[in-house]
């Protein structure tokens, strides 16, 4: 009971942070304030509009594929070594032991 009254503050931690952001980009002031002066998606199309935050989106986009990417083929190697260790373990009749 204790463990998932912490996880559920670390959470709220990690994410009321992102969430207020949100909410403060669909501001139509100039500044975040409270209550919000009206609904607008200037921001939004300030960033899309911008280079180098583009730019900045593409790295990231293209950076989180190729750590898919990778972490499948280390999943997919890792589920096979699990497998062969259930087998037959070469040299553990050695002296080696299973590790």
């Amino acid at each position: 009971m204790i463990l998932r009254a912490v996880v559920g503050l670390v959470y709220a931690f990690l994410l009321l942070p992102m969430v207020i952001v949100v909410l403060a980009a669909f501001n139509a002031g100039n500044y975040f304030t409270f209550p919000p002066q009206g609904f607008s998606l200037k921001w939004f199309a300030n960033f899309f509009q911008r280079r180098e935050f583009m730019q900045a989106l593409w790295l990231s986009t293209e950076l989180a594929a190729w750590t898919a990417v990778a972490s499948r083929k280390r999943a997919r190697n890792h589920s096979s070594t699990i497998g062969w260790k259930r087998g037959a373990e070469p040299g553990a009749d050695e002296g080696m032991g299973s590790v």
